[in-house]
């Protein structure tokens, strides 16, 4: 069984008091009654333990409805308030509503038998703000966590919509590309595309959708018009939006190329150095040569492989049968 719905309820008469707990208590049940019946008994009883509810009549000597809406907010903002008064006064409802109160009851025979409904009604719609407050408020922390992350990574990162309109961009992005934050926002895949490459970019972009991942390596362009290669690593979010990162690739690319020449440079060493010995060796033929030439060419040959970080070679057979 549910535990009862704690109500605490603020009237001057005694009479009334009666009514209303004979309609939560006696007629529907489910609901535990504490009763005040001034301002110093309310403020004691409201201190002294938790409630689900407060129902008040709107006018108490001494002490308004408006004035226990108040005195309420003080102590939990969330805890509802229905007011309660013999007047049927719209204008004593719009006010009471727009001070903060959850509901509006005019004491008639016939509210007062639906106040059970009434009042499980007020606390559905609190419950629901409330987990709506908490969602919300855990939506903001998760953005501001992401925002955290993101803007400190060192990679440039996007978030775009199904339709490859960019959404999100962090400094990273902005610092990579050359454009500002808010200009990235306005702009789609295309945009961001070497010339002529636009269609394949998107048909990259379609296929991720279909894939739910990608990475791959892609040339973007900069505010500048110059091009930057990068390595680009995205994936589809739960919600449908797109999440991707890409690295600069400039000083990777810019260190390959330097390696490819470096071997090149050496590869024309070693042709010229094994087209050097077999000039020696074809000079031998019918005619005696000292092996010191022969082996000082040999120990140029390895001093310069040595110097450019290469073992040294095997011996080329023709000189291993020449030296014998």
């Amino acid at each position: 069984m549910s535990n009862p719905i704690r109500v605490l309820y603020i009237d001057d008469n005694p009479l009334d008091r009666e009514l209303v707990r004979d309609a939560l208590e006696q007629e529907h049940g489910g609901f535990q009654v504490t009763e005040a019946a001034s301002r110093a008994e309310f403020e004691q009883r409201l201190a002294e333990q938790k409630y689900d509810l407060v129902l008040s009549d709107f006018s108490i000597l001494g002490f308004e409805g408006l004035d226990v809406l108040r005195a309420v907010q003080e102590v939990d903002p969330s805890l509802p308030v229905v007011i309660v008064t013999g007047t049927g006064s719209e204008e004593v409802a719009v006010e009471a509503l727009r001070s903060g109160a959850a509901d509006y009851v005019i004491k008639t025979p016939a509210h007062v038998r639906r106040l059970p409904h009434i009042l499980r009604a007020v606390l559905d719609r609190a419950r629901l703000a409330e987990e709506r407050r908490r969602a919300e408020e855990a939506l903001r922390e998760s953005e501001e966590k992401f925002r955290t992350i993101t803007e400190s990574s060192a990679d440039a990162i996007f978030i775009t919509d199904q339709k490859g309109n960019y959404v999100y961009a962090n400094r990273a992005a902005s610092d990579l590309l050359g454009y500002a934050v808010d200009e990235l926002t306005k702009m789609s895949i295309p945009d961001i595309s070497v010339q002529g490459q636009a269609e394949e970019s998107l048909r990259q972009f379609r296929r991720l959708l279909e894939d739910g991942s990608s990475f791959t390596e892609i040339d973007l362009v900069r505010k500048d018009g110059s091009v930057v290669p990068t390595d680009l690593n995205a994936v589809v979010l739960p919600n449908g939006m797109i999440y991707g990162s890409c690295r600069d690739l400039s000083e990777r690319k810019r260190a390959e190329q330097e390696l490819r020449e470096h071997r090149d440079h050496l590869e024309e060493i070693v042709a010229e150095r094994t087209a050097d010995m077999r000039k020696v060796i074809n000079s031998m033929a019918g005619r005696e040569v000292r092996m010191a030439e022969l082996k000082d060419v040999i120990r140029k040959l390895r001093a310069q492989l040595a110097e450019a970080g290469l073992e040294p070679v095997a011996d080329d057979p023709l000189l291993e049968k020449q030296a014998e």
